[in-house]
């Protein structure tokens, strides 16, 4: 034994149960709480305090963080190290679990949609004018083969194109047509695909447009007419301020009240009214 080591279970002291080292270990123990509290007024950081700091700062969110953060944690307590790799592995698990259900889920649901909708999809695939629809992915593949606006002109349809390409092809059209007929039914597929997943969207991610702003009859009785215009929308048009010294519009949209009653169609009755019509009586014309 050194001059320094001490070990206070070698120390046995008289009560009344007889010699015990009890009261030594709870006496040195209570000193070394103490010796531990004043390390941490001092600065001093245990292993709860290390591993509390980790736990605090670190990055769980990323692989990298994950990895550092067990790093420090496996240089401090290899035990708490282990349990925090089980912790992490469970919840791994359990995400991936729930990921993989709601993967399960969409597909199912976009299945549902391509069998439901499929007639229809295809329908709207050979009348769609844009640049997804049968006709325009027709007309890009016939010029990639070399042939000309004018000569395509009202080939729309691949029974259509397989008789073009006929007419045009003296030997193997058939492997041509093969091409243009597996080339319009890749379309047709990626055409479905496009409105299976626009429905889905349209489902699970609807766009709200904004609402337009509502004038209430009691918002608008504090108004004057001008306000009353702006807050509906229709800011165009001129004020001034009349010779009464009132605000009031002048014109709307570029146009003013007399303007109106100019460009409006004249009627006017003739001045002599016979009865009922018939020959000669009641008005024949109108100017």
């Amino acid at each position: 034994m050194g001059m320094f080591d001490f070990n206070p279970a070698d120390v046995t002291v008289a009560t009344s149960e007889g010699y015990t080292n009890a009261p030594m270990l709870g006496a040195y123990s209570g000193y070394g709480g103490m010796f531990q509290g004043l390390g941490k007024l001092a600065g001093f950081q245990d292993e709860e305090d290390l591993l509390q700091e980790i736990y605090e700062t670190s990055d769980f969110t990323t692989d990298e963080g994950r990895q550092k953060a067990l790093n420090a944690i496996k240089n401090i307590s290899p035990d708490k190290y282990t349990e925090l790799v089980t912790q992490l592995n469970e919840t791994a698990k359990a995400e991936a679990q729930t990921a993989n259900i709601e993967m399960q889920m969409k597909n199912n649901e976009l299945a549902s949609i391509k069998a439901l909708n499929s007639t229809k999809f295809a329908t709207e695939f050979m009348l769609d004018a844009g640049p997804n629809g049968q006709g325009v992915q027709l007309a890009n593949w016939l010029r990639s083969q070399g042939y000309t606006e004018d000569e395509i002109e009202g080939v729309t349809t691949p029974a259509l194109a397989a008789q073009f390409l006929n007419s045009k092809i003296d030997k193997n059209a058939s492997g041509i047509i093969s091409q243009m007929v597996n080339h319009m039914k890749a379309a047709q597929s990626n055409y479905l695909d496009m409105r299976m997943y626009e429905v889905y969207n349209s489902r699970n991610n609807p766009v709200t447009n904004e609402a337009s702003p509502v004038v209430s009859q009691e918002s608008m009785a504090d108004l004057d007419f001008d306000a009353a215009l702006d807050i509906a929308g229709n800011i165009d048009g001129d004020t001034t301020v009349s010779s009464s010294g009132e605000k009031g519009r002048t014109t709307f949209a570029n146009v003013t009240p007399s303007q109106v009653i100019t460009n409006q169609n004249k009627v006017t009755l003739p001045s002599e009214f016979k009865g009922p019509a018939g020959t000669n009586r009641g008005p024949s014309t109108l100017r």
